[in-house]
């Protein structure tokens, strides 16, 4: 059983309290599976999976009851940090253009990633975004530029070498 933790404050840790809570929740979900045999699925271990990092405490209390958690930085091999890192997996929110005021309407459209922009054309990523035209490019470009390894962007830089 996985529960995921979204911050919007990415300064502000995840504690022990909210390691207590998703323990007691994955004890409350795996005896409640216990009861209800017919479905053929067992309940293994509970995580914690969250964008900030998390306190000492919440690390040890998770270590002691077994709980697995992923989040920045933590652990330090598979950590968040490190798997959007690996797979390049940024999100849309990084983007400085991007600003607050867009980012619904980029996630209804679904742009979450910004691999999601890159992987298409400008003018695609400018009727589909439903953002004005100077803002949508500018979110383009910087999309194009940390996701240079998008299958487009490979096609346009052979291209250019052909020239």
């Amino acid at each position: 059983v996985i529960e995921c933790k979204y911050h919007s404050d990415g300064g502000k840790p995840t504690d022990v309290k909210v390691a207590l809570y998703v323990h007691s929740r994955f004890h409350d979900i795996k005896k409640a599976f216990e009861l209800t045999p017919e479905h053929g699925q067992d309940v293994h271990q509970g995580w914690l999976v969250t964008n900030t990092r998390c306190t000492t405490d919440a690390i040890k209390y998770a270590e002691c009851v077994g709980l697995r958690i992923i989040s920045w930085r933590y652990p330090k091999t598979g950590s968040l940090e490190k798997m959007i890192e690996e797979k390049r997996l940024y999100p849309v929110t990084i983007l400085p253009s991007a600003r607050r005021k867009f980012l619904e309407t980029l996630f209804v459209n679904n742009f979450i990633l910004a691999q999601d922009i890159a992987d298409i054309d400008e003018t695609s990523f400018l009727r589909k975004s439903g953002i004005d035209q100077k803002t949508a490019r500018a979110i383009k470009r910087e999309a194009d530029e940390i996701c240079p390894c998008t299958p487009l962007a490979m096609l346009l830089t052979a291209g250019s070498r052909l020239l």
